[in-house]
């Protein structure tokens, strides 16, 4: 089961590195990235992203970095034990990202990183300034300097971000696409939920392809006539035909069913 799942993943990868090629090749400029911890945990997605590309990726709690840049060295063997070192190595080693938690010297901060449907979404956030790592001959080897941003939510849970922005990049931006997959989630669950998203048999790629950008195009005509609908009031438009057709054959009925704004049907 395990090495059906590691092919299957496989796949997925193959299929989004060739969305990532067909996007970067286009005349489209892509500046940022957001990814979830799959992703975001593979050294060779990110660093088959372009230079002029900004990932802010989700990672797990294991993944390793430094915290400040080490020294790249080749040890020396001490005199009659064994060969001398061919590969070189930092002189220090990794920490995994988790541990940030406990340090004290970097404080949790409250702030408002979005504003919800409800109002203000705040977080407690810890972001530093540290050194990505990669393994190269089975050693830990610094890569280049990262944002590392860790949120802590209302219910306990930690979530871990890396992103290569700038060293000046402002803290707002950070917050911003630490918050902007929601909507991606959101769009994945109402097309999952009621477009069907989810209900293909297909043999190809192209075939998953067609119907995965049905199903966008539906999503957008459905997310267009919601936002239309809502800005419909009930007493302007009491008998108006077009409303009719998407509301009960009651015209006094409330306005509250009619301006839900969710793709979900009510009794």
């Amino acid at each position: 089961m395990r090495t059906i799942r590691n092919v299957l993943y496989k796949i997925l990868l193959n299929s989004c590195y060739l969305d990532f090629n067909v996007a970067f090749s286009s005349e489209n400029t892509i500046k940022y990235i957001g990814c979830d911890a799959a992703f975001g945990s593979d050294h060779t997605f990110l660093d088959s992203l372009p230079e002029s590309v900004y990932y802010f990726a989700s990672v797990r709690e294991n993944e390793y970095i430094f915290r400040n840049m080490p020294k790249v060295v080749i040890p020396e063997n001490s005199p009659g034990k064994g060969g001398r070192f061919k590969h070189p190595r930092s002189a220090e080693e990794p920490v995994a990202i988790k541990t940030i938690l406990d340090d004290d010297s970097v404080p949790w901060v409250r702030r408002v990183i979005s504003m919800g449907t409800k109002g203000p979404v705040s977080a407690e956030v810890k972001c530093l300034r540290c050194v990505s790592s990669r393994k190269e001959n089975r050693l830990f080897m610094p890569k280049a300097e990262i944002w590392v941003y860790i949120r802590k939510h209302e219910d306990g849970t930690i979530k871990y971000f890396l992103s290569n922005l700038p060293p000046d990049t402002d803290f707002s931006l950070l917050d911003k696409l630490a918050t902007s997959r929601w909507s991606i989630e959101q769009c994945f669950q109402e097309c999952k939920s009621y477009l069907g998203m989810a209900h293909y048999e297909t043999r190809s790629y192209q075939a998953w392809h067609r119907h995965m950008l049905f199903v966008m195009i539906a999503h957008l005509f459905v997310t267009i006539l919601r936002d239309f609908l809502k800005k419909i009031r009930c007493s302007h438009y009491a008998y108006d035909p077009f409303r009719h057709c998407f509301t009960d054959s009651d015209p006094f009925k409330s306005q509250t069913d009619f301006n839900d704004c969710s793709l979900s049907t009510t009794a």
